[in-house]
């Protein structure tokens, strides 16, 4: 070894004496960017004695994982190959790994998260640098593949108690999901949440750290919109903001994407306060609440082809579309007002009203409009086709109102601390 890798050995080994208590500064020994370490470590390597130095190790880990971290560090600061950095890194992974699944526990946890951090962190600089050499991006993909099986790993142990490698589980699956979304892998997370679900004598999530909480049920959430599991995505995604710190904007920010526009399609606007607190949140949903307030469809529209690209980026442009149909609702139920709230209104007022709106098309159209209002319960009433009219509830009778509210008409959720 050189001075400098055994001066960094000699730091594992104090850290490592003292991490069954306190694992965060083994942790930070094995971090990559940790710039300090990092050119310390750089300054006496040489490439040509990198394979007898591992060689000689191959049979004790830690010695073996500070000289590859030694080589992962000397790729990056030195010579900007990410491609060897990752391979490295990943190298070392595996055989910490081989540690953890031996003899680690709980203690080993925080280690295990920043190596994998930076195995993240390195796959996707290895990939970008694959791409601008036109060679097929790998590196992500292994990293996935390595994540999986530190969750495994953590998930299997069968200890519960304050050693049990299984405090790990919900980290693992943030770090899982979050790669899995950034190849598009979208399906492979059933399988985690199959695992998960099926360790019925795993501890309950609300006794692990909060932000591993906040983590898992940001991606359940988004992984239930994405399956139009509205109501599930709803609770999942309120369940997080409602745990998530104050302080932590950018993910608060992040849930809210997603969650707005559940609640819209529930008929629940956010408040001017919520939406002051997010900028670019602002810009996007003001249009939409200044809308469904005033039942304004064609500013709704307007609205939808300005925010296309972001709704579409985010996945959620599907959800706010159906979002019209509220609008429709309210500029309906303005007509039925006007009018005195008789019982039987043209169908002719309806189609004025749209057109009014900037929404101009046919009798055929409204009528059509109306009918899908009706089947879905926002309106309560039948069509009478040959007259041209439509028959609403009467309310001074007793009867339903004919513009139910719309938390009534869409399934019930939770509500959101706005």
């Amino acid at each position: 070894m050189t001075t400098e890798i055994l001066t960094f050995r000699d730091a594992v080994n104090d850290a490592r004496r003292d991490y069954s208590s306190n694992g965060s500064s083994l942790a930070n020994l094995f971090s990559v960017y940790n710039d300090i370490n990092a050119n310390y470590l750089c300054s006496g390597l040489d490439l040509r004695m990198k394979k007898a130095l591992e060689n000689s190790y191959k049979d004790r880990s830690f010695d073996l994982m500070c000289v590859q971290h030694a080589y992962v560090v000397f790729w990056v600061y030195r010579e900007k190959d990410f491609v060897k950095a990752f391979e490295d890194q990943h190298a070392m992974a595996q055989e910490f790994m081989r540690h953890f699944q031996s003899q680690g526990g709980s203690f080993d946890l925080p280690c295990l998260y920043q190596i994998c951090r930076d195995l993240r962190a390195l796959a996707r600089s290895a990939d970008t640098e694959c791409a601008k050499k036109q060679r097929k991006p790998f590196a992500m993909d292994e990293c996935a593949r390595f994540l999986n099986k530190a969750f495994t790993a953590c998930i299997q142990h069968k200890s519960s108690g304050k050693e049990s490698k299984r405090w790990g589980v919900y980290y693992m699956i943030g770090l899982v999901f979050k790669t899995y979304f950034e190849i598009n892998t979208l399906s492979l997370c059933k399988n985690i949440l199959r695992a998960t679900g099926a360790m019925k004598d795993l501890m309950p999530l609300e006794r692990y750290p909060r932000a591993h909480q906040v983590t898992f049920k940001y991606y359940t959430g988004v992984l239930a919109f994405l399956d139009d599991k509205f109501e599930q995505s709803n609770v999942d995604l309120t369940y997080a903001l409602q745990k998530c710190p104050a302080k932590h904007t950018r993910n608060q920010e992040l849930i809210l994407k997603h969650l707005i526009p559940l609640r819209l399609l529930n008929g629940d606007l956010p408040s001017p306060t919520l939406l002051d607190r997010f900028p670019r949140l602002h810009e996007l949903y003001q249009p939409f609440v200044q809308a469904l307030k005033t039942g304004n469809v064609k500013h709704f529209d307007e609205a939808l082809v300005r925010g296309e690209r972001r709704l579409v980026e985010s996945g959620t442009y599907g959800v706010v579309e159906r979002v019209r149909e509220i609008c429709l609702r309210g500029l309906f139920n303005k007509v039925w007002l006007i009018n005195g709230k008789q019982k039987i209104v043209d169908i002719a007022k309806f189609r004025r009203a749209l057109s009014v709106s900037g929404v101009v098309i046919d009798s055929e159209e409204v009528e059509c409009l109306l009918a899908g209002m009706v089947f879905k319960g926002y309106m309560k009433g039948y069509i009478a086709h040959q007259q041209q009219k439509v028959v609403l509830s009467d309310v001074l009778s007793g009867k339903a109102h004919p513009f139910p509210s719309v938390k009534s008409v869409r399934s019930t959720a939770p509500q959101l601390p706005l």
